[in-house]
């Protein structure tokens, strides 16, 4: 009986326990905290043991009760002990389970709070540690070099993340259990845990997402950063490459001596601009990075332009030294090139007119003078031209020598290498007039050979008038007539036939007065000349005297006396100042009129001109004698102001009139009889004639 008041006692104390759970359960009071929370799920757990064995140890005295009871009595139970002891066991056992659920409802309660506590703190910690690195990110990078901070930069980028993505799904989890367990959990006072939850959720996303933004930036600007350096890397090889081509443009630079030496730095500089093709690809590759680098938003666009702007300007500086070198190299091969070719054809026609020729001689080759001449004029014309173009392409070379010190500062050899230049141009100055006189005369006796063969045909026309047609007639009337009417009619021929003979005393007359004056000028071919017209005066006088001799026969058979008897056919040798134009113009027919016209102008305009330069020298002459001389020597009044000036007012006077007085008048009268040629003067002292009167 004791045994069953203590179970009934019992069975009383956790129906109390399961109230109490009950009312625990229905309460939303839970832990503030994380210790708290871990406290009284400690406390659960102790409690729950010793409830739990305490009921076990109740039901087990219980059983053992009704145990006794049953082995006590073998009869039917009269008093209802067992069925007590039964329906107490039974109660107990029902208690017992109800309490285990009670239990492990609150332990479940216990725990997702204490989850909660736990994610709100690692939460929290998460979402300072993405406040810091937010910070840091939104300072300045740390010092080291691109590439390694990007690196490490990644690695804290991919270890966010995945702290991140770690809380994250543990919240998600819990938000998921909480849900799925059915319990009304609060995390305080006013909002739940689930609710609370899903604040934290969406706040550390938040956070990431702002942390995630920020990491892309620092990210875009370590890229960056990588790219402006790796930029600045290939800019310093390329100019490295390019200090290296100035490197070899200089070590070769020198100026070519001769025509070999021009053509052996040709080939090298070939080979140095082909070396240079690779720099100009990584030098524009460079610009293309730059643009590219600019056109995406870099964050340093001015480091990016002069690093751009450094290569591109190294580079062209190196493009205009290499193409100042090439025309260096260009102007020098042309100039040897010319200088040989024109040396060479100056020293050939030297030789060639040199030679003393007698076109006159061989009758085929008087009859090639028109063409000789015509040739010897293209000859002159051609290496003047020649000559023009070594002077045109020395310039050239000269200007390129000076402008190589511009580009190089090169000081070695550029001045005795301009005096070269200048030596070979005033060498070869003085063999084109050496030629040009040479060629003037063997111009001379050109035209003198023509004059002569001119002379000759006429003399020999002439004579064979006299033969075949004077002679014939003198032939043919040797008698006078048989009667008055036949000596009329005699007299009337020989009248007529006269008339044909003065023609032929005016070329014997225009012949001797060509004669005299060719050899009054002193023509090659004097004795020959005078041998000619020797003859044909000889056979003229003979001719005209047997002329006039038949005349007086018929005129002494008519009665008929005259007193011009001699004078008829005689010849006048007074001179003509037109005599050659006559025999040119009248007997040779060689010039027409059109080129008379053209030859009195020529010679109109080279009168002019001498007449003009030697009344300049004439009056440069008074302003020195007269001017200069008198200040120099105080003479005079001379104001203040003006004294001790001379070389201000004066100038470079006297140096402009020793070059026109020795030099420039002595140099047109040589073209006194070429007026054509006379332009070639002024080219030759082109370059001295603008130096003194500059």
């Amino acid at each position: 009986m004791h045994a069953s008041h203590l179970e009934f006692d019992f069975v009383l104390q956790l129906t109390g326990w399961v109230d109490e759970l009950r009312q625990e359960l229905q309460q939303d009071e839970v832990a503030e905290n994380l210790e708290t929370a871990e406290r009284l799920l400690e406390q659960c757990a102790q409690h729950r043991s010793s409830c739990l064995e305490a009921c076990a140890s109740t039901i087990a005295q219980g059983e053992a009760l009704l145990q006794e009871l049953r082995e006590a009595t073998d009869a039917p139970d009269t008093t209802g002990s067992i069925s007590a002891v039964e329906s107490a066991l039974d109660r107990l056992a029902s208690l017992r389970q109800e309490l285990e659920d009670l239990w492990a409802t609150k332990k479940l309660r216990l725990e997702l709070c204490l989850r909660l506590r736990v994610f709100e703190r690692d939460a929290l910690e998460t979402s300072g540690q993405l406040e810091m690195w937010a910070q840091e990110l939104q300072g300045p990078p740390r010092e080291g070099s691109p590439e390694q901070l990007l690196r490490v930069h990644n690695d804290g980028v991919a270890h966010m993340q995945n702290t991140a993505f770690q809380i994250l799904h543990r919240g998600q989890e819990l938000a998921q259990v909480l849900e799925e367990a059915g319990l009304c959990i609060m995390a305080d006072g006013q909002h739940s845990a689930s609710a609370r939850v899903q604040v934290l959720l969406e706040f550390l996303n938040e956070r990431e997402l702002d942390a995630e933004d920020l990491a892309e930036m620092r990210r875009v600007r370590l890229e960056q950063a990588s790219q402006l350096l790796q930029l600045q890397t290939d800019a310093s090889h390329v100019i490295k490459w390019i200090r290296n081509g100035e490197s070899i443009l200089l070590a070769s630079l020198r100026i070519p001596d001769d025509f070999e030496d021009a053509d052996q730095l040709g080939k090298e500089h070939y080979h140095f601009q082909l070396a240079i093709t690779n720099t100009h690809a990584s030098a524009v590759q460079v610009k293309h990075k730059a643009d590219s680098l600019i056109s995406g938003n870099h964050y340093d666009p001015k480091s990016i332009r002069e690093v751009a702007e450094d290569v591109t300007k190294r580079w062209q500086q190196l493009v205009t030294c290499a193409e100042e070198r090439h025309k260096l190299i260009t102007a020098s091969l042309n100039f040897y090139k010319t200088v040989d070719s024109v040396r060479s054809v100056l020293d050939s026609l030297e030789l060639q007119y040199n030679v003393d020729d007698d076109w006159c001689a061989d009758g085929e080759k008087a009859a090639g003078i028109p063409a000789n001449i015509t040739r010897h004029q293209e000859q002159k014309e051609a290496f003047l031209k020649a000559c023009t173009l070594v002077r045109r392409t020395g310039e050239t070379f000269l200007k390129y020598i000076n402008r190589s010190l511009q580009f190089y500062s090169y000081h070695a050899n550029s001045a005795g290498s301009a005096n070269k230049v200048k030596n070979i141009l005033e060498e070869l100055v003085s063999k084109e007039n050496k030629v040009l006189e040479y060629w003037t005369q063997r111009k001379k006796r050109l035209d003198q050979c023509h004059q002569y063969v001119l002379f000759e045909r006429s003399a020999k026309q002439a004579l064979e008038w006299i033969k075949e047609t004077g002679e014939l007639y003198l032939a043919t009337h040797t008698n006078v007539g048989k009667n008055r009417i036949e000596n009329e009619q005699l007299l009337q021929e020989h009248i007529e036939f006269k008339g044909a003979a003065k023609e032929t005393r005016e070329r014997v007359k225009l012949l001797i007065q060509l004669a005299d004056n060719l050899v009054e000028r002193g023509h090659a071919h004097a004795a020959a000349i005078k041998q000619a017209v020797a003859e044909v005066d000889q056979r003229y006088k003979d001719f005209s005297t047997r002329m006039d001799c038949y005349k007086t026969q018929i005129e002494g058979d008519l009665g008929i006396q005259s007193d011009e008897v001699h004078r008829d056919l005689s010849i006048d040798r007074n001179s003509d100042p037109l005599l050659e134009e006559k025999i040119k113009g009248k007997d040779l027919k060689e010039l027409n009129e059109e080129k008379r016209r053209s030859a009195r102008r020529k010679e109109f305009i080279m009168a002019e001109l001498l007449q003009t330069e030697r009344t300049y020298v004439k009056d440069l002459e008074t302003c020195i004698r007269c001017f200069l001389d008198e200040t120099r020597c105080g003479k005079g009044n001379i104001p203040m102001g003006l004294q001790s000036r001379e070389s201000i007012i004066f100038s470079n006077i006297e140096e402009i009139h020793q070059f026109h007085s020795n030099v420039f008048l002595r140099e047109l009268e040589k073209y006194e009889t070429m007026p054509e040629d006379v332009g070639h003067c002024f080219v030759v002292w082109v370059s001295l004639f603008c130096h003194i009167n500059i």
